[in-house]
């Protein structure tokens, strides 16, 4: 009874964490005054609209194919166990229209990354996972902490930390948010895309290196281009989506960014669906067997609710594993990796001992 009671309080605690601080970044990023969000009704439609006709779902050649890299490596500072690599993305716009926004950005056209593993002694290299950090992340030394890095370099793996676009070493001088994801759909379509090619560039590379397994592990944003990745690149041994975001168009409608008439705002949703099905992981096939997903999700979670998880875990026809807590307070996260752990054994990536 006492436990149950001490769950129900911090679960509540760990859901009002996660609409405090929202609001508070909303108001500090100013969301719902930029882009879209600051349309009437009619407006809004006439943009979406648009957006839906210049991004068209069944573009067979939108991603762009695996490229081959070759990354600069030079020792992590203050990490003796880590190598931080850095190649160019080449990544143009499939939009012309965005094209000088991201030549503006000069420092978004290198992609940075951390690889933490033992030192190589002679025989094969050991099975490798890519971190995909959140919103507001890709600051390597707190990724460190955020992420369960260190559980699983001792479950027998190395860890690779992938730095999204516009986020940590890639981010825009005096800019105090990353204008990816962006209340223009446009530009978060445009990151997508682009964050999902440089990953299906650095798994090529880490296979080519010798790494007999590569998976992908993403929290929140990096939950969804984890999906994402998931129905783009068969060659990877894994993939669990962490509190994922799985849909644009409900998160809008979860955080209050409709109109507030019900048939606007259902006419508005509709139209975000439409406008984001291009990079929509529930709208592609997966690329991989469901048996090598995992979706883990908190149960109190305000940010991405549960509901994104489920979605996920229903169109990959994955297992879904829930602990407490909210999306940033995430209580007995850490206990449900055991499910990972089961994962990694029962695919034959890690030994069972």
């Amino acid at each position: 009874m006492i436990d149950s009671a001490r769950r129900f309080v911090l679960g509540r605690t760990a859901a009002a964490i996660d609409v405090a601080v929202t609001r508070a970044t909303e108001a500090l990023a100013g969301t719902r005054t930029r882009g879209t969000d600051r349309l009437d009704h009619e407006a809004r439609v006439n943009a979406l609209s648009a957006v839906a006709l210049h991004y068209p779902a069944d573009t067979p050649t939108f991603f762009r194919p695996a490229r081959l890299i070759r990354p600069t490596r030079t020792p992590a500072p203050g990490e003796p166990a880590a190598t931080d690599l850095v190649w160019e993305s080449g990544y143009e716009t499939f939009s012309p229209l965005l094209a000088d926004r991201w030549r503006g950005v000069p420092s978004n056209g290198w992609v940075h990354a951390r690889h933490f593993g033992p030192a190589r002694r002679g025989g094969p290299l050991r099975p490798v996972i890519v971190l995909v950090h959140g919103y507001l992340g890709g600051h390597f030394a707190v990724e460190r902490k955020v992420l369960p890095v260190e559980w699983l370099l001792a479950a027998g793996l190395d860890v690779v930390l992938y730095t999204l676009p516009f986020h940590g070493l890639r981010a825009e001088r005096n800019r105090r948010f990353p204008r990816f994801p962006g209340s223009d759909p446009r530009v978060t379509i445009e990151g997508l895309r682009q964050a999902a090619g440089e990953l299906v560039d650095l798994v090529g590379h880490l296979r080519d290196a010798g790494h007999p397994h590569v998976g992908v592990m993403g929290m929140s944003l990096g939950g969804y281009t984890t999906a994402l990745l998931a129905t783009l690149e068969p060659r990877l041994a894994f993939a669990v989506p962490l509190i994922p975001l799985a849909d644009f168009a409900d998160f809008a409608r979860e955080q209050g960014r409709l109109s507030t008439a019900p048939g606007a705002a259902m006419r508005e949703h509709a139209l975000l669906e439409a406008a984001y099905r291009v990079v929509s992981p529930l709208a592609r096939a997966p690329a991989i067997e469901g048996r090598r997903v995992l979706v883990l999700a908190a149960e109190h979670d305000r940010v991405t609710p549960v509901r994104h998880a489920e979605r996920l875990a229903a169109h990959f026809r994955a297992p879904l594993v829930t602990f407490g807590g909210g999306h940033l307070w995430q209580i007995g996260r850490d206990a449900r990796l055991g499910h990972l752990a089961t994962l990694l054994k029962d695919l034959a990536i890690v030994p069972r001992a």
